[in-house]
């Protein structure tokens, strides 16, 4: 959780079963039964196909799609690959 934390990143589980978003960073806030999160969630669900397959997905903060991958991919590239956006380097060279 600490390299999430070092991050300005939201990471958001998506729970097809139970219809609800987990979002995991400091609060670790389960949200069910919220109406503009199941609308955002169907979203996410329908734009990059995710009833078919389980993935990560990167979204940058305009909203665009960054990267996709495995959630069978190592930990370690997925941390790599965000210290490699621009956002992540200027937070880093100014010791974020």
């Amino acid at each position: 959780m600490e390299e999430i934390n070092e991050r300005d990143i939201v990471v958001m589980l998506i729970s097809l079963e139970v219809e609800e978003i987990r979002i995991l960073n400091d609060s670790d806030k389960l949200i069910k039964g919220d109406f503009l999160m199941y609308q955002m969630m169907r979203m996410l669900i329908s734009k990059f196909n995710l009833e078919k397959e389980q993935k990560i997905i990167f979204l940058g903060k305009d909203g665009s799609l960054k990267w996709e991958g495995s959630v069978h991919s190592d930990h370690q590239i997925i941390f790599d690959k965000i210290d490699t956006m621009p956002m992540r380097r200027s937070e880093i060279r100014r010791g974020y």
